[in-house]
């Protein structure tokens, strides 16, 4: 698994409106990530617009308590994380890097 920095650089670089999924294990629901320009929005999958929540920045949700999960607290619970819905952070680093131009 990526670290948070990790995560946060492939963040920066991501183009607007970009999906990331964020998988848990067993403990927590699933969520999608959606980067836009000027904010970062975050839901469960499948959810309800009433049930996304918007925030200026990565450190800013990273910091933050969704429905009793923080990513700063249950970053080590996380299983995988698909960049753009495609690449998994976990069985294609290599791709990743390539296509992001970054060191993971």
């Amino acid at each position: 698994m990526i670290t948070y920095r990790e995560f946060k650089e492939i963040m920066r670089k991501v183009s607007d409106g970009c999906e990331i999924g964020i998988y848990f294990n067993n403990d927590f629901d699933d969520y999608l990530v959606i980067k836009f320009n000027d904010y970062i929005t975050i839901g469960k999958f499948n959810c309800t617009k009433n049930e996304i929540y918007k925030f200026r920045n990565m450190d800013e949700l990273y910091n933050a308590t969704i429905e009793n999960m923080c990513l700063k607290r249950d970053w080590d619970k996380i299983t995988n994380i698909l960049i753009d819905l495609t690449f998994s952070v976990v069985d294609e680093k290599d791709e990743i890097k390539k296509i992001y131009n970054i060191a993971l």
